[in-house]
């Protein structure tokens, strides 16, 4: 059962074999794209580099709050999966439609995790570090988002 003191709690108040798992199938993840990603994908190379030092930061550090981190991470995820569903599907109209609710709702829901954790008992560079990052991380996911939409509705009108 999902309980809010998740999102607040420290570390140790828990059993957090899950998270620690979580941690490390994420910090994989970032680290197989480094393989795989364009030569020309600076912004997403940044953001997977900045994200990986975010991680490891919280997983061996981990402040009170870490819950926050762990859903706002995972609701992240989704606007990500859209990213490359779009990428494989870029010609669907409900494809683009789909990929521009889903990202700006993870958006949206990462930056409020992340303001709740800003608000809560973390230290204060945690706080202001993540709540900057996230910040940052959903105006540029935004932006590419509003960039794909514009050209995929402005190739379809022709």
């Amino acid at each position: 059962e999902f309980a809010l003191d998740f999102l607040d709690a420290h570390w140790d108040t828990h059993d957090r074999f899950i998270e620690g798992m979580f941690m490390i199938a994420l910090s994989a993840y970032l680290i197989k794209d480094f393989f795989f990603l364009a030569s020309d994908a600076f912004l997403i190379r940044l953001h997977h580099y900045v994200c990986l030092g975010a991680v490891q930061l919280l997983t061996f550090y981990p402040p009170a709050g870490f819950g926050c981190f762990i859903v706002g991470t995972s609701v992240l995820e989704f606007g990500s999966s859209m990213f490359n569903l779009v990428r494989l599907v870029p010609h669907s109209r409900i494809v683009n439609i789909s990929y521009g609710i889903i990202m700006t709702i993870s958006n949206i829901l990462a930056v409020l995790f992340a303001t709740r954790f800003s608000v809560g008992n973390a230290g204060y560079i945690y706080k202001v570090l993540l709540f900057t990052i996230t910040v940052v991380l959903a105006y540029l996911r935004q932006v590419e988002c509003h960039k794909t939409l514009r050209e995929h509705f402005s190739a379809t009108k022709k």
